[in-house]
């Protein structure tokens, strides 16, 4: 069984690096815009950037409120364009030639009360940490 973390990114982090990420394990925020029960499908959105978010390992999703901010931990993946999920919302979904990533979601979570400008602050704080400890060689 793999047992690996699941990296804090942001839905940024995935449209600049999302050739080099897929197959990782993430936790991004966001809230859902969009859900398709018959598809299993959603489309996860912080500011302008929006991700597909396959949601068959989550069971029933009847209660998703486009105003609750998630975090959602699972796997990238790429998923043909030709899928009929890919076309069914309207969204700036990250795409590479015939493919597009998604988020094989494992996890849901309501983190609403969570104080959004002070995690972006904490999350910078860690990966300046993390930089600047490899550049030491630990």
């Amino acid at each position: 069984m793999d047992k690996r973390h699941a990296e804090v990114v942001t839905l940024a982090d995935v449209h600049q690096h999302d050739a080099a990420m897929a197959g990782a394990c993430v936790r991004v925020l966001g809230c859902f815009k969009h859900f398709d029960p018959v598809l299993n499908m959603a489309v996860l959105s912080y500011g302008a950037l929006d991700l597909l978010v396959d949601t068959s390992l989550l069971g029933v999703m009847d209660r998703h409120n486009p105003k609750v901010l998630y975090q959602v931990v699972g796997d990238l993946e790429w998923l043909e364009r030709s899928h009929r999920a890919v076309g069914t919302f309207n969204a700036n979904i990250p795409v590479i030639g015939t493919q597009t990533v998604v988020l094989r979601a494992k996890l849901t979570r309501n983190v609403d009360g969570l104080s959004v400008p002070l995690f972006e602050k904490a999350l910078k704080v860690r990966r300046d940490f993390t930089t600047m400890r490899a550049n030491l060689n630990f």
